[in-house]
């Protein structure tokens, strides 16, 4: 996960950026302790709407931190599905997306998810992004290194 945030820090804010330094300052200064809420329940496969409100009842029990990360598992609201194209949406603005902001703005805090993107090749990817508190998607990525023993290769583009 910090891969994916670094690559959303550009050059120059990653050289002023604090969030990441190395793992000995870490653990002797508090003011660089960033609360992460991971989020881990059994998806319901296929059913985008059961899994939101499975995510949202989660975090309404236990609300993360304002400033936060909120961490879903992969591909949270279909599962891992032999039929992407399917369920695959836009990245931003399809339904996943913008669940995703949603979660960010009201829980004033960071969310990473992952999301089955349309995307311009013959089949869709497995695509993991950050959202702002604000609700603003600060940067995505494909995945590449998909799973051949699942089949994933078979259903997904590599990014």
């Amino acid at each position: 996960m910090k891969t994916l945030f670094m690559s959303c820090l550009s050059e120059k804010k990653r050289k002023r950026n604090d969030l990441f330094r190395d793992k000995d300052d870490l653990m002797t200064s508090s003011r660089n302790i960033v609360p992460v809420s991971l989020v881990q329940f059994p998806i319901a496969w296929e059913d985008r709407e059961s899994n939101y409100r499975r995510v949202l009842s989660l975090l309404e029990r236990k609300p993360p931190e304002k400033g936060g990360i909120i961490a879903l598992p992969e591909l949270f609201a279909t599962g891992t599905t032999r039929r992407p194209g399917a369920f695959a949406e836009p990245m931003p603005g399809g339904r996943t997306s913008d669940f995703l902001a949603s979660v960010a703005r009201t829980y004033s805090s960071f969310v990473a998810g992952s999301v089955i993107a349309k995307n311009a090749g013959a089949r869709p990817a497995n695509t993991a992004a950050v959202f702002s508190p604000e609700g603003r998607m600060l940067c995505r990525y494909d995945k590449v290194h998909l799973i051949p023993l699942h089949g994933e290769h078979l259903a997904f583009s590599g990014g």
